[in-house]
């Protein structure tokens, strides 16, 4: 995402249900190094804030972890499909198994964490709707989830973390 701020643009902007909301003007200084600074912490703000209402108004759930498995990002619409609670930011997937029940396709056999999607990415496989069953406390009726990964990669290559989108099906 990349904005053109101009110098009428400068405000602080804070994300809510209906998106991103300037809260306020800042005065930004014409070429000074403490203009210029303003104009790009404001952008960052910005930007920032329309990261997190498209993040918070997707009906897809998007899950980003850290190469260790850590959840850095985890939306609403994760939450609910996953049956997480609202502190699942900093939630740490991969030393144990998970609190949502993940089936194969059969609805019983449970999946095998070492086969779980973002297990699987942040072992550097790509996934494209890999279809799974997913029953927890917040949904003992279960639900089907269709679910595309891929390692986040350093410029060299390196993996670290994946991104995980799921639709609920």
């Amino acid at each position: 995402l990349a904005f053109d701020m101009k110098q009428s643009e400068c405000a602080s902007f804070s994300s809510s249900k209906r998106g991103y909301e300037p809260l306020e003007k800042t005065a930004c200084a014409g070429d000074s190094t403490d203009g210029q600074i303003t104009r790009i912490e404001l952008a960052l703000q910005k930007q920032t804030a329309l990261f997190q209402s498209i993040l918070a108004n997707m009906g897809d759930a998007v899950i980003v972890a850290d190469e260790r498995g850590k959840f850095l990002v985890c939306n609403a619409a994760a939450r609910r499909l996953y049956g997480l609670n609202d502190d699942a930011i900093g939630f740490n997937f991969t030393p144990r198994r998970p609190p949502w029940g993940a089936f194969l396709p059969d609805r019983v056999t449970p999946c095998p964490h070492r086969d779980l999607p973002l297990e699987r990415t942040l072992r550097g496989q790509e996934l494209d709707q890999m279809e799974l069953y997913f029953r927890h406390e917040m949904a003992p009726q279960g639900c089907w989830a269709s679910i595309t990964s891929r390692p986040l990669r350093d410029p060299n290559g390196a993996i670290h973390g994946g991104i995980l989108v799921a639709r609920d099906i």
